[in-house]
């Protein structure tokens, strides 16, 4: 295999982002965005169960595996990331909080699988500003009235 290959490059789109989970990479505008490793650790587990809810347990696992941390740590880091992907407080355009259940990624997704692309390739993908993912590559955001482990929980989509 090529020395600037990658087995699994998979890159998800949302919003003018892109995230490279393989490469543990964010981009914004085709630009490399600074985000710390828990925050995403945080963002890889939600956009990979996009549209599901995570628990708080599931995410401290994965985030915190084997370290014993409070729930603040989470919403520390939650609050970091929208800070990072532009959420202003009062839109939850990306991360969603389900009271007493956990976190979902509400965004539509487009998804790319880039195994066989060189990492040159990656670097000229296109963003989301010049090309949109074709329709058969956008994962919709959960139905307006999303059952939630038995209770009925209202997701709002954005554009």
């Amino acid at each position: 295999m090529n020395a600037g290959r990658r087995a699994d490059e998979t890159v998800f789109r949302f919003g003018n982002f892109e995230l490279t989970p393989a490469r543990r990479l964010l981009c914004k505008d085709g630009r490399t965005v600074k985000v710390g490793s828990r925050a995403l650790d945080l963002l890889v587990t939600l956009v990979e169960s996009a549209g599901t809810v995570v628990t708080k347990d599931h995410l401290m696992s994965r985030v915190w595996a084997n370290v014993v941390v409070e729930d603040t740590n989470l919403r520390v880091q939650v609050s970091t990331l929208r800070r990072l992907l532009g959420d202003d407080g009062l839109e939850n355009r990306y991360i969603l909080h389900v009271a007493r259940r956990g976190y979902v990624f509400v965004a539509p997704l487009g998804l790319s699988n880039c195994s066989a692309w060189s990492r040159e390739s990656l670097q000229s993908l296109p963003t989301r500003s010049d090309s949109q993912p074709s329709s058969d590559h956008i994962m919709e955001a959960p139905s307006a009235a999303a059952d939630v482990g038995g209770q009925s929980t209202s997701v709002r989509r954005f554009s």
